[in-house]
């Protein structure tokens, strides 16, 4: 409804899903913009090697970071590595937070949910505040 355009969705080629996965999801996705009253916005869905895309490299590392964050908060005992830990809290620094556990659900522009449905707001929803001044990780740190 925001974007009031037509949309082609990138999704990451896997070789575990069938040869049609990609229609498949353009038709479901279709059908569930239409019964929140949306237009079928989607007008192609198209599978792509994440490893020659830059943008599903970017979209792979922030799944990655948000679902390790909240495993380690579902078991403080989770060992991750050195650099992911300096890395995610890089990376929830630049959301404004102190850990990359939140939701942030609902949210207009960005959005980061739990799912299942059950764990938004599990520890909390917190909105984004912007800190694009936040430094890379350094060799120190790790």
């Amino acid at each position: 409804k925001q974007v009031k355009s037509k949309l082609v969705v990138l999704i990451d080629q896997k070789c575990d899903k069938y040869k049609k996965n990609d229609e498949v999801i353009g038709i479901v996705a279709n059908n569930m913009l239409a019964k929140f009253g949306s237009d079928r916005t989607i007008q192609e869905v198209t599978m792509n090697d994440s490893k020659e895309h830059v943008g599903l490299q970017v979209v792979d590392i922030l799944t990655g970071a948000v679902n390790s964050g909240y495993m380690k908060f579902l078991n403080p005992n989770l060992t991750l590595s050195v650099a992911k830990e300096a890395a995610f809290i890089k990376m929830a620094n630049m959301l404004g937070w102190d850990k990359l556990v939140y939701d942030t659900y609902p949210n207009k522009d960005f959005n980061i949910w739990h799912f299942p449905s059950e764990n938004r707001s599990r520890p909390a929803t917190k909105a984004i505040t912007p800190n694009f001044s936040i430094k890379a990780v350094e060799p120190s740190e790790i």
